[in-house]
């Protein structure tokens, strides 16, 4: 039914307009030569941009490539020098020997005074959580090493390397004077920020630099969690690996929060594994080959053209070429994009966007992905670029490699083109015009409106709009699909979001094997599953503390604690089932069956231990950890249809549980298969007294025979 207005907004009919169709044919004869035309020149403009692009990407590419290869083949050089592997053994030995030096209290002052320093220094560029129990070496040689050979060094922070070495009689001294200048001069030449050499057992018994990670052990110390403590944990836990491996860029804590990179070799000495190296390297190179020493004009990416680095963290890998041009102009730029106040001030602080800076667009995610492609998408402030991009997956790294320019810029070819198309077109209406066809513009102006508005929002524009005012049934209809659009527009906004919703939901309710089965409309999901490891751990001393500590104190530590064993168990690849309490249920083997569910788990529990005890230890509290331990079949399924639960049964997950009312603080109790399968890699003990089920036998696991399991 047409609007009651409909006959007041008709003036002149369709109808008399259709006498002026010869001009309608003429107009649309001669737009189909021109957009033809047009678009022709468009493909091959924008192609040839595109190639410019991904062509400048590739060489990037393949210089960062070279550039990672050289840095490799310089560790493995190193690593294989014959007076780094002697001192590296000897270092070791003599490294130990001085846990039985201990530091006069004027001595301690000293060091104290330097890590009041440090610490004030580090707490300017990031946020920590200030206490010197922390950072502080707890073992005698690390404080005696930081007293000598930091806060006893004459030299300022930063050039602490120019101090030789201390006279003294002690072998350590005497070794590292031996090796000193032989790094030094090394780092000084291939242009690293620092040479680390660790032992066997992870600890720092020398660098260059002399920061605060000297003389602290990797795999336990304050920097055991850092990127190169991870680094030096991977090559320890696998000797046998063949020459450098990196580490992605983090905020290294001894540098001050710089961002930091390291490649780390181990380091043989007559086919004994001796120890570790490791260079801190610089971003300096890579911003350099990035930029082309910062001549992007005649590297053919125009005044607004870059290619930079992603990690797979979604930051930069190298600066912005904005921020090397004009600082503050970036600044105020990233502000108008709202740019956390945090990563702003990190910037500014830094004078880098390495790590600061988020690049999450939708070239990175895809380049991330694995997807190689060209497109215009929106850069990270917002603007329309031209985007060639590809994974960079070499030398263990996650990276994404951009080249992007900006839309105006790399199309302005086709712009002045376009304009040119456009006067042609212009010439031909007036003419047509000038012989009295004026009339078919206004007949063909309104569909040509109509068609344009629907195929954006045939392509997903629910923004798209008809301006139309001809006072005939084209406004009429201008009108009526204005309002179907904001239909549309309204009704795909709520279906988003409820969309999102409810994927998050399902997400967060159960897991990926029943996810889809469950939104294919199945309502009883189970499975049955065999050689399942069930854990089933109890946080002893927390109802105690409940009652003495305010319930947002209780309730933050069992939250750590809830959140450290769940980051433990994605490293671990453990399923957690869910948490009572202080109680904490999991699996190894029900998602994806595995052959090493029993070895898997028990690594799990014995170092969900440790975390409860470095955690009490280090807040002062009275926790422990008692574990149960069984493995056989189980089931596993969605329970209930209104109010949906993922959980865990049968015979393996109640032994479990009827195991753990007989663990006590700091014991992790096996059943007696678990024994059997284990008994080689673990040191167990029989647990005696353990009554209600006849003919069961437990084992409490003491620690790991021959592995790097923390088992205190």
């Amino acid at each position: 039914m047409l609007p009651k207005n409909y006959r007041g907004l008709v003036s002149i009919s369709i109808q008399s307009k259709l006498t002026v169709i010869v001009v309608l044919v003429s107009i649309v004869s001669t737009l189909i030569v021109s957009l033809f035309s047009y678009n022709k020149a468009k493909n091959a403009i924008v192609a040839g941009v595109y190639d410019q692009l991904t062509s400048l990407r590739t060489s990037r590419e393949y210089h960062i490539d070279g550039y990672f290869a050289s840095i490799k083949d310089q560790v493995e050089y190193i690593s294989k020098d014959s007076i780094v592997s002697v001192c590296l053994r000897d270092l070791g030995p003599a490294f130990e020997d001085l846990n039985s030096v201990r530091l006069t209290r004027s001595q301690e002052r000293k060091l104290d005074a330097y890590y009041d320093d440090y610490l004030d220094q580090l707490e300017a560029n990031i946020e920590i959580y200030r206490s010197k129990k922390l950072y502080v070496p707890k073992q005698p040689v690390g404080k005696y090493l930081q007293y000598q050979y930091i806060a006893n060094n004459p030299y300022p922070s930063g050039q602490k390397e120019m101090m030789d070495r201390v006279t003294s009689i002690l072998d350590y001294d005497r070794i590292a004077a031996t090796v000193h200048n032989r790094l030094k001069n090394f780092m000084s030449e291939m242009k690293f920020y620092d040479v680390l050499l660790m032992d066997t057992e992870g600890n720092v018994v020398y660098t260059v630099k002399k920061e605060p990670d000297f003389a602290t052990n990797l795999k336990e110390g304050p920097y055991s969690s850092s990127n190169l403590g991870h680094l030096v944990q991977e090559i320890l836990d696998n000797k046998d690996i063949h020459g450098g491996k990196f580490v992605d860029f983090e905020l290294y804590r001894p540098s001050l929060g710089t961002p930091s990179s390291f490649v780390a070799a181990p380091v043989y000495s007559e086919d004994d594994f001796v120890g570790i190296i490791a260079l801190q390297m610089p971003i300096s190179r890579v911003n350099q080959i990035m930029s082309a020493g910062e001549d992007w004009e005649d590297d053919g990416l125009g005044k607004t053209g870059e290619i930079y680095l992603v990690g797979s963290d979604y930051l930069m890998r190298n600066d912005a070429r904005m921020l090397l041009e004009d600082s503050a102009k970036y600044l105020k730029t990233i502000r108008k994009v709202k740019d956390s106040d945090t990563q702003i001030k990190m910037i500014e602080r830094f004078g880098t966007s390495v790590f600061f800076q988020n690049i999450n667009t939708e070239a990175s995610r895809e380049a991330l992905s694995g997807v190689t492609n060209h497109k215009i998408v929106e850069n990270f402030m917002g603007e329309d670029v031209l985007s060639s991009y590809a994974p960079f997956e070499k030398f263990g790294l996650h990276w994404a490699i951009i080249a992007e320019q900006d839309e105006s810029e790399g199309l302005s070819e086709l712009h002045r083109y376009r304009q040119f198309v456009i006067i042609i077109l212009v010439v031909a209406i007036i003419l047509f015009t000038a012989i009295g066809m004026l009339s078919s513009s206004l007949f063909t102006r309104p569909i040509f409106k109509l068609i344009e508005s629907a195929r954006r929002i045939s392509e997903g524009d629910l923004t798209a709009k008809v301006k139309i005012q001809t006072f005939d049934e084209y406004e009429v209809l201008a009108k009526s699909f204005n309002t179907i659009a904001d239909s549309v527009r309204d009704y795909d906004k709520k279906l988003t979001r409820l969309t999102n919703r409810f994927d998050t939901l399902v997400s967060n309710l159960m897991p990926d094997l029943f996810t889809e089965r469950w939104k294919a409309g199945e309502q009883d999901l189970i499975i049955r599953q065999s050689n399942v490891t069930v854990l089933y751990a109890d946080i002893t001393g927390f109802t105690a503390l409940s009652r003495e500590r305010p319930p947002h104190e209780s309730i933050k530590i069992l939250n750590d604690l809830v959140e450290s064993f769940d980051s433990l168990g994605t490293q671990y690849d453990i399923e957690k089932v869910t948490t009572i309490g202080d109680n904490y249920l999991a699996v190894s083997g029900v998602e994806t069956p595995k052959l090493d569910h029993n070895t898997t788990i028990v690594n799990f529990a014995l170092e969900m231990r440790r975390i409860v005890r470095q955690y009490s230890d280090t807040n002062e509290l009275k926790l422990g950890l008692a574990v149960a331990v069984n493995s056989g079949d189980v089931f596993a399924g969605i329970v209930g249809r209104k109010k949906l639960k993922y959980d865990v049964w049968g015979e393996a997950v109640n032994t479990a549980n009827f195991l753990s009312d007989f663990a006590e603080k700091d014991e992790v109790l096996v059943s007696e298969s678990i024994y059997e399968n284990l008994v080689d890699i673990y040191e167990m003990e029989e647990k005696q007294g353990v009554k209600g089920l006849e003919g069961i036998k437990v084992w409490n696991v003491v620690r790991a025979i021959n592995r790097d399991i923390t088992n205190e």
